[in-house]
């Protein structure tokens, strides 16, 4: 059968199910990757879903770069077992985001309010908060983590702090919430010095505080 015919025999059914309302959009059906290619309708070995195989082994069967990130030293335990991809993807195509721009999110899973899936385990980064900090509102988590993994502590995209946080506070003008720039480090912060190259030593609450400003405890 020609990949549209397997999809709309598969939605004679299935075309009601919440999470499949935006499958004939997803990149997925795009590509012409449809329900055979991932599902076996009469025997399959996985314990859920009619899979052909092993989450794992279909996902990275099409997406070997995110298998060598699952191999980073620090990252999130899928081939551990201790979570799968459709616990943050929807392999069937999603809504459009909240964050991010909208921008290559399109097969990520929401958690409640159309939030980021992180939120469903990083339960205290969810806000609102007194003070947000803008890039975790706008841009979203992947703007300073690196998701699958990282070669860098916590998953971050740098491996020094204080790299990942001046790539914003740099001073640029007409730029940020109040379109006044993005403030700059104080004379005090010696970058030359260990004591400042960490700044969530004392900015702690960095995701959002509810009490300070600056993100201090």
């Amino acid at each position: 059968m020609e990949p549209k015919a397997v999809l709309d025999t598969c939605l004679n059914c299935h075309e009601r199910d919440v999470s499949k309302a935006n499958i004939r959009r997803s990149p997925h059906s795009l590509a012409d990757v449809v329900c055979t290619n991932c599902h076996s309708i009469h025997k399959s070995p996985a314990a859920q879903f009619l899979l052909a195989k092993r989450q794992t082994e279909l996902c990275y069967g099409y997406h070997a770069d995110v298998r060598a990130q699952f191999s980073m030293p620090f990252k999130h335990r899928v081939n551990e077992g201790f979570m799968a991809c459709t616990d943050c993807h929807n392999p069937h195509g999603t809504f459009a985001p909240t964050w991010g721009m909208a921008d290559g999110q399109s097969m990520v899973a929401r958690a409640e309010g159309n939030q980021e899936p992180c939120l469903k385990c990083h339960a205290d980064k969810r806000g609102p908060f007194a003070y947000e900090h803008p890039p975790v509102r706008v841009e979203g988590c992947g703007v300073c983590h690196m998701p699958h993994g990282s070669t860098n502590a916590k998953l971050l995209a740098r491996p020094v702090v204080f790299t990942l946080c001046l790539r914003c506070h740099n001073g640029a003008d007409s730029f940020g919430t109040r379109n006044n720039g993005i403030p700059k480090l104080s004379n005090t912060h010696n970058m030359l010095d260990p004591r400042y190259q960490r700044c969530t030593l004392c900015h702690v609450r960095i995701h959002g505080s509810n009490s300070n400003g600056y993100f201090f405890r």
